[in-house]
């Protein structure tokens, strides 16, 4: 034994470090997959492509050096199918942010309207239209409040189940915890701020007439 080196990912970045030896390359011949040399250069993987070969040659002309790779090749190759499943989650989880962003505006809509009596009563007697900005608002507070947390205990719940297509992020992870529901009430109040805006420019007198 000569010396002991740290952990190597081999099978990827993803995996757990094993236990493995380095061989003399008189030995590694014998290896079905054949030997497999790390080289550390300060000049481009184009130029130092001739200069590796010639230097195994010299080593052992017997050796072929059949690919050549650099490190950034090589971690690309191990992400490609995490950051593909990556690519995907991000796409449809877009989607359902903008379907959600629809619903929500919708849904404020369809109070708005239901209430314009309302709206119109609580102008006619003073009401300010920050007052009833702030009316509509709040409202769809609570109910992103309210989706906001359910939806934190279900993510808890079943974030288990989507372990394996993580990747570089622990399950529960507290940075994502709190950047997501951050981003998705402030998308919720940006879509429920229409709706209120319009509720504050309802005339009165047509408000009342509406019933």
């Amino acid at each position: 034994m000569i010396g002991v080196v740290g952990d190597v990912l081999h099978e990827g970045l993803d995996g757990a470090a094993k236990p493995e030896m380095y061989l003399p390359v008189e030995h590694a011949m014998n290896i079905e997959s054949g030997p497999t040399i790390v080289v550390r250069a300060e000049i481009p993987a184009g130029a130092a492509a001739g200069e590796l070969r010639a230097a195994v040659s010299a080593i052992d002309p017997a050796i072929a050096v059949d690919r050549i790779e650099t490190m950034r090749q090589l971690v690309s190759g191990s992400v490609a199918q995490p950051r593909f499943r990556t690519m995907i989650l991000v796409t449809f989880s877009l989607l359902a942010l903008v379907m959600a962003s629809i619903g929500i505006y919708g849904v404020m809509n369809y109070l708005v309207i239901q209430r314009t009596r309302e709206f119109g009563i609580r102008l006619s007697l003073g009401a300010t239209q920050t007052d009833v900005l702030r009316l509509v608002l709040g409202r769809a507070a609570t109910l992103i409040g309210a989706g906001t947390c359910l939806g934190l205990v279900g993510s808890v719940l079943l974030v288990r189940l989507i372990t394996k297509l993580l990747f570089g992020t622990a399950p529960l992870d507290p940075l994502t915890f709190a950047a997501v529901p951050v981003l998705l009430a402030a998308v919720a109040l940006v879509a429920s701020y229409i709706p209120a805006r319009r509720a504050t420019r309802i005339d009165p007198i047509v408000a009342l007439r509406c019933e």
